[in-house]
């Protein structure tokens, strides 16, 4: 309920321009749990809107995507030829999203006291912590490579060391779910031969690294902010192609 209330915001702006529901503004909500892996049906139907549109209105379609749903139109256009594209895609704008991965979804599988964790029950985080989706949204390698982002004595971990982490907070299954979720084209960030158009904010403090005292993550660590949105580092944000 969170999300789809942020995305009506955007919605509502769109109208205010002049764009028209079921004329020339049209929604491809998906189920926002789920990671790249299970979203095959998603993606032929979002090709038959786009194409259906095309047909009644004749105009390209230009992808607006708010966080991870801008990812998906990114996989998705991966996906489609270099002509279907040129037909079909006028542009592509991601709204706050992070291409990078980022930090805050690593920091919710041991705190809930950030963004947007605040503004719901605890148990949603909890349930949070088991989508396909949120693991996706990891950190990845072409983004943050060697960063240390949670210290301990007798560790660094680094987006190698994910899965040792997993371990560590005897979550096992986490590990699991971030190789299921990988998608081997995110690992080289190529083109997707189509207009973008990246909107993201900056100047809040956001998560980047925690520093423990011990290797259990049981003390109260050091926290340390970057620049980002509150949510999405600026790292994650310049990944945007």
């Amino acid at each position: 309920m969170f999300k789809a209330l942020r995305f009506n915001k955007i919605i509502k702006c769109l109208k205010s321009k002049g764009y028209k529901k079921g004329v020339t503004l049209f929604g491809a909500p998906r189920d926002w749990r789920k990671g790249p892996n299970e979203m095959e049906q998603y993606f032929k139907g979002l090709k038959k809107l786009i194409e259906k549109q095309y047909r009644k209105t004749k105009n390209r379609v230009v992808l607006v995507g708010h966080s991870v749903g801008a990812i998906m139109s990114y996989i998705f256009l991966l996906k489609q030829t270099y002509k279907w594209k040129q037909k079909y895609i006028r542009a592509m704008i991601p709204l706050a999203s992070r291409f990078g991965g980022g930090f805050s979804n690593w920091y919710g599988y041991l705190f809930d006291d950030d963004p947007p964790a605040t503004s719901y029950p605890s148990v949603q985080r909890l349930a949070e912590r088991t989508y396909p989706a949120y693991t996706f949204l990891m950190p990845n390698a072409i983004t943050w490579n060697t960063t240390v982002m949670i210290e301990t004595p007798s560790k660094n971990y680094t987006v190698a060391g994910i899965c040792e982490f997993f371990e560590k907070i005897k979550f096992p299954i986490g590990c699991s779910m971030y190789r299921d979720v990988q998608v081997e084209a995110m690992k080289t960030m190529p083109h997707p031969l189509t207009s973008i158009y990246c909107m993201g904010g900056l100047g809040i403090p956001t998560p980047l690294k925690l520093i423990y005292s011990d290797d259990d993550f049981q003390s109260e660590p050091i926290k340390i902010n970057g620049d980002g949105d509150g949510t999405i580092n600026r790292e994650s944000l310049e990944a945007c192609l």
